[in-house]
């Protein structure tokens, strides 16, 4: 995810970018825990992102989201 698209990401989550990198390193962090292999990857550059950025953040808020919600259940 590049800078324009982090900020593109939290515009539509209406949350600060600081917020969605912290929240994705928690997920992160949570999911080693739970043996998942997580790799991070560059997606290649195209000319238009912006609809990549959208369902980027959407698929973003939802993997920090279901990692949170576990979480919070199991303390």
């Amino acid at each position: 995810m590049t800078v324009e698209q982090l900020a593109s990401a939290a515009e539509c989550l209406r949350v600060n970018s600081s917020t969605i990198l912290s929240d994705t390193e928690k997920a992160v962090r949570e999911l080693k825990s739970q043996g998942v292999l997580v790799k991070m990857t560059k997606v290649s550059e195209k000319k238009d992102n912006s609809g990549a950025a959208i369902i980027g953040a959407a698929a973003l808020g939802a993997l920090v989201g279901a990692a949170l919600i576990k979480s919070s259940s199991e303390t």
